[in-house]
C-alpha cells in the first residue's frame, strides 16, 4: 500500500515537472523572442529582414501568448517579461499613438492641401476615380489606368486646370500648373515626378514611387526563406537610394511631397535614405488605423507619404477603398512660411547611404 502511494506521487510528480518545464520552456521562448525581436526593429539588418517584414504587433502578440503559457512559474519572471513586453510595443509600434491621437479633436488649417495617394489595383479606372471623389489638390498614383484613364477620370477633380503626368505604373495629378515633368532616367519605373504650381499651395516637386513588392513567404525553418527576405530588401533599399540621388538634384529650398507604394512595413531601414530632407507625414499628423494593406484587413502601412519642412501635416488617415486590395492615404498639409519652416540641410550634409 505504501509503495502504491509512492508509486502515485511519483507519477504526479512526474506530471507537474512535466508542466513546469513546459511553462519554462514558454518563458525563455518568449524572453528570446523578445531580444531577437527588439534587435531587428531597432536596427533593421538586412539578414533580419523575414522578422520586420510582419507588424510589430504580431510578434507581441506572440510573445505575450507565450508569457500566458508561462504564468505558472513562481515569482515574478512572468510580470517582468510581461512588462518588457508592453514596453516593446510602445517603443516600436506606431498604431497605439496613432490610435490614441484620434481621440483629440482634429486642427483646421487654413487653405490646406489635401494629398492623396492610392495604387490602383492593376490600372483600375473605378479606384483612380475613387481617389478624386475625396476632392483632393494632388493625388499620387501607383498601378494607374494610364494616360487614357487619368484623362477620363480627370473631369472630376474640378480647377482652372488639371496636371497629368504618367502612364501605365506611376502618375499624378493635381490642381495646378506644369513647371517641369522631365523624367530622370535613373529612376524610370521606379518614379514619376513634376514640378507643378499647385492651386492651393507653392510650386512644389511631387513624386509618386513603387518599389519592388515583398515577400510573403514565412516558412523561417528554411535558410532560403530569410536569404530571399535580405535579397529582397536590399532590392528596395537600392531603389531608395535612386531616388534619394534624384532628391538631392531638387533645391532645398523647393517644397518635396513624394507618396506611393513601398511596399516595405513603416519604420524600415530604407526611409533613412529620405532623412532629413523629409519626414512621414503620418508620423506627425496620423490619426487612427493607419495601416493600409490589406484594405480589408490592414495590417501593415506600406503606402505613405513623405513630406518636406516646408510642410506640416495636421491630419493623416486611411481610408477604406471600393475598388483597390490597399487603402488610401489622405494628408491635410498646411503650408509653412519661410521663416518658420526647418532649415533643409544641403546634399552634402545628409547622413551617408
Amino acid at each position: 500500500m505504501k509503495s502504491r502511494r509512492h508509486g502515485t506521487l511519483d507519477r504526479v510528480g512526474v506530471k507537474r515537472g512535466r508542466s513546469l518545464s513546459a511553462a519554462a520552456w514558454a518563458h525563455y521562448i518568449s524572453a528570446a523572442l523578445l531580444a531577437l525581436c527588439s534587435f531587428a526593429f531597432a536596427a533593421r539588418p538586412f539578414g533580419l529582414a523575414a522578422v520586420t517584414v510582419l507588424p510589430v504587433w504580431l510578434w507581441w502578440l506572440i510573445g505575450v501568448g507565450l508569457v500566458a503559457a508561462a504564468w505558472r512559474l513562481p515569482g515574478r519572471a512572468p510580470l517582468t517579461l510581461l512588462a518588457l513586453w508592453i514596453v516593446y510595443l510602445l517603443v516600436f509600434a506606431e498604431e497605439p499613438l496613432s490610435l490614441g491621437r484620434s481621440l483629440l479633436p482634429a486642427s483646421r488649417p487654413e487653405n490646406p492641401v489635401r494629398v492623396v495617394s492610392l495604387n490602383c489595383a492593376v490600372a483600375n479606372h473605378d479606384a483612380a476615380a475613387e481617389a478624386l471623389f475625396t476632392n483632393p489638390d494632388v493625388v499620387l498614383y501607383q498601378e494607374s489606368p494610364g494616360p487614357q484613364g487619368l484623362q477620363e477620370v480627370s473631369r472630376l477633380l474640378f480647377g482652372r486646370s488639371v496636371v497629368r503626368v504618367g502612364e501605365f505604373g506611376n502618375a499624378i495629378m493635381a490642381r495646378g500648373r506644369m513647371v517641369d515633368a522631365k523624367q530622370p532616367s535613373a529612376v524610370k519605373g521606379i518614379m514619376t515626378r513634376a514640378r507643378v504650381r499647385l492651386e492651393a499651395g507653392p510650386e512644389v516637386e511631387l513624386v509618386s514611387l513603387r518599389l519592388t513588392p515583398a515577400v510573403t513567404r514565412v516558412d523561417y525553418w528554411k535558410p532560403a526563406c530569410w536569404l530571399e527576405h535580405s535579397r529582397n530588401r536590399r532590392a528596395r533599399d537600392a531603389e531608395m537610394a535612386a531616388v534619394a540621388a534624384y532628391l538631392n538634384t531638387v533645391p532645398p529650398d523647393v517644397p518635396v511631397i513624394l507618396g506611393g507604394d513601398f511596399n516595405v512595413p513603416q519604420g524600415d531601414g530604407i526611409f533613412r535614405r529620405l532623412r532629413p530632407r523629409l519626414r512621414d507625414a503620418f508620423r506627425e499628423g496620423g490619426r487612427g488605423w493607419g495601416n493600409t494593406y490589406l484594405n480589408s484587413f490592414p495590417v501593415l502601412r506600406i503606402d505613405q507619404v513623405w513630406i518636406s519642412p516646408h510642410f506640416r501635416a495636421t491630419s493623416v488617415h486611411a481610408k477604406k477603398t471600393d475598388h483597390s486590395d490597399h487603402r488610401m492615404v489622405i494628408c491635410e498639409l498646411q503650408t509653412v512660411r519661410s521663416g518658420e519652416a526647418a532649415r533643409v540641410p544641403p546634399p552634402a550634409a545628409r547622413a551617408p547611404d
